[in-house]
């Protein structure tokens, strides 16, 4: 039975931390890849993570019904093209772990029946702060506004998903252990 792994959390929280060490683990786990229309980080590879387009590429296959999922996150589009999910299926791959927001955790589970959600959270708001200003990308009143996110996204969302791990800084290793073992469960 296909199964979807959706990770999320606030921005900074380390979803793609997460994910880059699942990755590296001996597992028959797909990982689908995002579109976006925000720009790449230094680190990041189109279409490791994201496959990054413009808004109007974005806005027309959204109009197609390209997509399973979006959302608009800090005036950035994201999403999750149907194909980039089933593709995985047809090879036999069961297991799907994504990185999506928390609409995305609704949408997906209203759309498919065997969803498990985990919510990553920071282990001090300060580790968090200082996680976002060592992207080079954001700016202080980015950083600010996602700070104030993440504390409504944690206090009023959390609970939505099934489980909740603790990304504690330093600690990634033991993070992905609990990640898991809640996939194995």
């Amino acid at each position: 039975m296909v199964q979807i792994i959706c990770i999320c959390g606030p921005s900074g929280v380390g979803k793609t931390s997460v994910l880059e060490e699942l990755k590296k683990l001996d597992t028959p786990w797909s990982y689908p890849v995002s579109t976006t229309t925000r720009k790449p980080r230094l680190d990041e590879k189109r279409g490791e993570y994201y496959h990054f387009i413009s808004d109007e590429n974005f806005t027309s296959r959204l109009a197609n019904g390209d997509f399973i999922e979006h959302a608009i996150v800090h005036g950035i589009q994201y999403g999750l093209q149907r194909v980039d999910l089933e593709a995985f299926w047809t090879q036999g791959i069961e297991k799907s772990i994504l990185a999506v927001d928390i609409q995305g955790v609704r949408i997906l589970k209203k759309l498919y029946p065997n969803v498990i959600s985990i919510f990553l959270i920071p282990g001090s708001f300060s580790d968090l702060e200082e996680r976002l200003q060592e992207r080079i990308t954001d700016k202080p009143d980015d950083i600010a506004l996602r700070l104030a996110n993440a504390k409504t996204e944690i206090n009023e969302h959390k609970s939505e998903c099934d489980w909740y791990v603790v990304n504690h800084k330093n600690n990634l290793i033991t993070t992905v252990e609990s990640v898991v073992n809640i996939i194995d469960g």
